[in-house]
C-alpha cells in the first residue's frame, strides 16, 4: 500500500498496524477452547483478527502478521468437530444467539488466510463449517433460520461469506443456500429486497443489516441481478438521508430510529456511536462505490472516517473506544 505515512490517515494506519502486534495472540488462541455461555462472541473477533493480519501481511510483507494468523488457523483446524462445527458453546446452546454469527466471521478469517497462503486445510475447514450450517437449515434440522436473535438477522449473517465460497469452489450448495436465504427474506418482514422504508423492516439493527446487505451485493454480482443492487442502494440512501449524524454513525442503542438524523444531545449510555456500525457503514459504502463509482459513497466514508473512527483509536493503537 502506498500512502503518505505522515498524513493524518497515514499516522493512524501505522498506529493500528503496530497495535495488532501488541495485541495478545493468546486471547485468540483460546476463543474456541472449552464451553462458554450462549452469548459468547469471541470467535467473531478472532475471525476478524485473522482477516486483518492477512491484510497487514499483504500490505507490509511482514511475516509476523502471517505467523499470527497461522497460529490461530492451526488452532481452529485442530478443534473443529467432525460435522464442521466451529464454535465454543455447550451442545444445548449451539445454533442459538451468536453461534452462527461467530462461525460466519470464523469462515471469513479462514478464507482470507487461504487467499494469501493457498493452504488447503484453511479452505477445507471453512467449507466444512459452511456446509454444516447450510445442511442444518435447508434440511430442517432445527429452527427456521429467521428465528434468531436481533430480530431474525443473526443467522442469515452467513449470507456474507457464501458468495466467496461459491466463487472459490463453484460448489452448488452455496448458491442453493443463498437462494434459500433470499427466498426466506423475500417472504418475511425482513424483505431487504423489496421495502418502502427501512423503519418498516423487522430489524433496525445497524451492523447486522449491513452484513446482510454486503452479502446481497455479492449475490447480485453472481446472479447478474441489478434489481438487488437497486434495493441495497435504496437502503443506503435512506440511511444517508435520515440516520447518519455528524459523526457518520447513526444508530441509537444500535438501532435506526425515527428522526434519527436530527441534532440531539445523547449520552454514552444509549450507545449513539457504535464502532461496529461506523465500520460497517464504511465497508458497505466502499462496496457500493466499486459498483457504480458514485462519489456520494466516498463522501460518506470520509465523513465517518475523519469524524468518528480516527477519534476513537486508543493512544497505543491497540483498541477503539
Amino acid at each position: 500500500m502506498i500512502f503518505d505515512k505522515n498524513s493524518v490517515l497515514g499516522k493512524a494506519y501505522n498506529l493500528t498496524e503496530n497495535g495488532i502486534l501488541k495485541y495478545s495472540l493468546e486471547t485468540h488462541l483460546h476463543s474456541y477452547m472449552g464451553y462458554h455461555h450462549d452469548m459468547w462472541a469471541e470467535p467473531e473477533f478472532t475471525g476478524k483478527y485473522i482477516d486483518i493480519c492477512t491484510k497487514y501481511y499483504k500490505n507490509t510483507n511482514n511475516k509476523e502478521y502471517l505467523e499470527r494468523a497461522k497460529a490461530v488457523v492451526d488452532k481452529i483446524c485442530d478443534i473443529q468437530t467432525k460435522d464442521g462445527y466451529l464454535g465454543a458453546l455447550l451442545p444445548k446452546d449451539q445454533w442459538e444467539n451468536f453461534d452462527v454469527w461467530n462461525q460466519t466471521f470464523t469462515i471469513l478469517g479462514l478464507l482470507s488466510y487461504y487467499a494469501v497462503t493457498k493452504e488447503q486445510k484453511a479452505l477445507n475447514a471453512a467449507e466444512k463449517c459452511a456446509k454444516n450450517i447450510a445442511e442444518h437449515y435447508m434440511n430442517n434440522k432445527g429452527k427456521d433460520i429467521l428465528d434468531a436473535t436481533n430480530f431474525g438477522t443473526q443467522h442469515i449473517s452467513v449470507f456474507f461469506v457464501l458468495p466467496q465460497l461459491y466463487k472459490i469452489t463453484g460448489n452448488q450448495i452455496y448458491m442453493d443456500f443463498m437462494d434459500f436465504i433470499a427466498h426466506k427474506l423475500k417472504n418475511s418482514d425482513l424483505n431487504f429486497f423489496e421495502f418502502e422504508s427501512i423503519l418498516e423492516l423487522r430489524s433496525k439493527k445497524g451492523i447486522e443489516n449491513f452484513v446482510i446487505l454486503m452479502g446481497m451485493i455479492q449475490y447480485a454480482e453472481l446472479t447478474a441481478n441489478t434489481n438487488i443492487l437497486k434495493s441495497v442502494e435504496k437502503y443506503w440512501q435512506q440511511i444517508n438521508d435520515t440516520q447518519i449524524r455528524n459523526t457518520g454513525n447513526g444508530t441509537v442503542g444500535e438501532f435506526w430510529t425515527e428522526n434519527g438524523n436530527a441534532p440531539a444531545l445523547l449520552g454514552t449510555d444509549v450507545k449513539p456511536n457504535e464502532n461496529c456500525v461506523a465500520v460497517g457503514w464504511i465497508e458497505l459504502s466502499l462496496m457500493m462505490f466499486y459498483k457504480d463509482r458514485s462519489t456520494k459513497y466516498l463522501d460518506a466514508i470520509e465523513k465517518t472516517l475523519f469524524n468518528h473512527i480516527l477519534g476513537s483509536i486508543s493512544d497505543d493503537g491497540t483498541d477503539f473506544t
